[in-house]
């Protein structure tokens, strides 16, 4: 289970965002499994993240996704050699 858990959070990725100057929001994009385009808005000063498994996008702060990698780094096996 909880390899499922922490695949399903990998494969959530910061997504592409237009430029925002001067702006207060931005326009962000994702593409599916299927390969199709998902567009979100976002505001500014948030990033954009796609999760690619449930085909959603949301806004997160930087704080935010610098927690999500660690929390799923530290889920992952580590390799031994």
């Amino acid at each position: 289970m909880l390899r499922k858990i922490a695949l399903a959070a990998a494969f959530t990725v910061v997504a592409t965002a237009a430029q925002a100057d001067g702006h207060s929001s931005k326009m962000c994009h994702g593409k599916t499994l299927r390969g199709e385009t998902v567009n979100f808005v976002c505001k500014a000063s948030e990033k954009c993240s796609f999760d690619v498994v449930m085909s959603k996008g949301s806004c997160r702060s930087t704080g935010e996704i610098e927690k999500l990698v660690k929390r799923v780094s530290s889920m992952l096996p580590t390799r031994s050699r």
